[in-house]
């Protein structure tokens, strides 16, 4: 079995990436949002760390985007789907 990768980011945020199939930030840089293999969103805030999951998928969450303004966040699925969220 392969090791997953690791991401290490500025604040020492580290994200483990062998489930991650896009990964999309932010515009401020303050946020990065990642679309998983079992259909999850995770969003990741690179100033506190915190990290939120986000369900709706049935299948690999292929595309992640912010809208401009950082208010919304479009995901896009093998099921099909376009999942708009309030973040």
């Amino acid at each position: 079995m392969t090791e997953p990768y690791q991401l290490q980011i500025d604040n020492n945020i580290s994200l483990l990436l062998h489930k991650f199939l896009y990964i999309n930030k932010i515009s401020d840089g303050s946020k990065l949002a990642a679309g998983t293999i079992n259909g999850l969103v995770s969003i990741c805030d690179l100033e506190t760390g915190s990290v939120q999951f986000l369900d709706g998928h049935a299948t690999p969450v292929r595309s992640v985007s912010f809208s401009p303004d950082g208010r919304l966040l479009a995901s896009a699925s093998d099921d099909k789907q376009i999942k708009v969220f309030d973040v």
